[in-house]
C-alpha cells in the first residue's frame, strides 16, 4: 500500500488519518562497529525501537545506509531523512559554494531515496542560525529544490531553540513542518519553562505543523540518586537515571498539554561518541560521549526508556 503523510491545517495526516509522531532520533553508531552497518546490530536496535512504541524516526543528521531505511520499513516506522546541514551560521548560509553543496546533497538524497516508502518528509537543516538575515533565502532555496524534485512530500527544518535568538526566527516557517529542538532544563532555564517557551515559538509559525524534533537529558547507565529528582543547575547535572526519567516526564506532560504540538522525539536512542566533551557536568561522566540515550551505547536500557515506552503506549491507546 502507498503511504502518504500530509502536513496541513497545522496537523499531520497519514493516509488521511490524524497522525501523532511518537518519535525517536537515532545515530548510525555502535561501540563495536561505529557507523558501519551490521544486520545483527540493526535487528537488535529495531527490536528495542519497536518495543519502545515509536512510529516515527529521524535517523541522524545525514542520509543513512539504505539498509537502515529498509529495516525501518520492515517495522512500519515512518522517517524524516535529513541532509548534513548542521548549525550553519550567517556567513555559511551566504556562501555560494556552501549553498551549492547543500542543494547537491539534497538532490542526491532525494534521487536515491525518492521511492523508499518509509520516508514521508525531507529535512533540509538542523539548528541553523534561523534568526540570521541570510537564513530565509537559504531555506527558501533548499525548500524550492526539494519541491522541484518531490512536490508531494512535506519539507521540514529542525529549528534550534535558543532563547534570546530564536524569537527572531524568520526562516523556519518557510517550510511545511517546523521541528523544534528544545533543551529547557538541560542547557538553558528549567523544565518548568517548556510549555511557555514552545508557545513563544509557536507564534512565529501559527499556520505550520509543529512537533518536537529533539529534547533530552543525559544519564550514565547505573548512576542513581536516592533523593527524589528535581530541577538541577544546567552546568552541573547529576547524570542520574532518575533525573533523566523525571526530565522526560516533565517535558512530555507539557507537550501533551499543547494540542498544536503533533508529536515529539527524544534525543537520542543510544549513547554515542562525539568530538567534544559537554560542559553540563562537573566533570562530565565520560569524555567525548553524549549520554542522552534512552539506552547505553551497548544497548542496556535506562529508566527513561520505560518512561518513554509508557508515554507512547498511553498516546497510542488514546488515538
Amino acid at each position: 500500500a502507498f503511504r502518504r503523510l500530509e502536513a496541513r491545517d497545522t496537523r499531520f495526516f497519514f493516509n488521511g488519518a490524524d497522525f501523532y509522531a511518537r518519535g525517536i532520533n537515532r545515530h548510525e553508531d555502535h561501540p563495536d562497529d561505529g557507523p558501519v552497518f551490521r544486520r545483527a546490530v540493526m535487528d537488535a536496535d529495531m527490536a528495542l525501537i519497536t518495543e519502545l512504541g515509536a512510529n516515527f524516526s529521524r535517523p541522524g543528521h545525514y542520509p543513512n545506509d539504505v539498509r537502515v531505511l529498509r529495516a525501518f520499513e520492515e517495522r512500519g516506522i515512518l522517517l524524516a531523512e535529513e541532509i548534513p546541514v548542521y548549525q550553519w551560521s550567517q556567513g555559511q548560509m551566504a556562501n555560494p559554494d556552501m549553498i551549492d553543496r547543500a542543494q547537491r546533497a539534497l538532490e542526491a538524497m532525494i534521487l536515491r531515496d525518492y521511492n523508499r516508502p518509509a520516508i514521508v518528509m525531507w529535512s533540509v537543516a538542523n539548528e541553523i542560525h534561523s534568526w540570521a538575515t541570510t537564513a530565509p533565502t537559504f531555506v527558501q532555496a533548499l525548500y524550492d529544490t526539494a519541491k522541484a524534485l518531490d512536490p508531494a512530500r512535506p519539507v521540514m527544518v529542525a529549528a534550534v531553540s535558543a532563547p534570546g535568538m530564536s524569537e527572531m526566527d524568520e526562516s523556519s516557517g518557510i517550510v511545511d513542518v517546523v521541528g523544534i529542538n528544545e533543551y529547557q532544563g538541560w542547557y538553558v532555564e528549567t523544565t518548568a519553562d517548556v510549555a511557555g517557551w514552545i508557545g513563544i515559538l509557536r507564534e512565529l509559525y501559527p499556520d505550520r505543523t509543529v512537533f518536537i524534533s529533539e529534547y533530552g537529558a543525559g544519564a550514565l547507565l547505573g548512576r542513581h540518586q536516592s533523593e527524589p529528582p528535581g530541577e538541577e543547575p544546567v552546568n552541573d547535572h547529576s547524570y542520574s537515571e532518575e533525573y533523566q526519567a523525571w526530565f522526560h516526564d516533565q517535558h512530555i506532560t507539557q507537550f501533551r498539554s499543547l494540542d498544536y504540538v503533533r508529536g515529539f522525539m527524544p534525543w537520542v536512542f543510544a549513547d554515542f561518541r562525539m568530538q567534544w566533551t559537554p560542559n553540563t557536568g562537573q566533570p562530565h561522566p565520560v569524555e567525548r560521549m553524549n549520554l542522552k540515550g534512552l539506552v547505553s551505547d551497548d544497548r542496556q536500557r535506562k529508566l527513561a526508556f520505560d518512561t518513554i515506552q509508557q508515554a507512547f503506549a498511553d498516546i497510542a491507546a488514546g488515538e
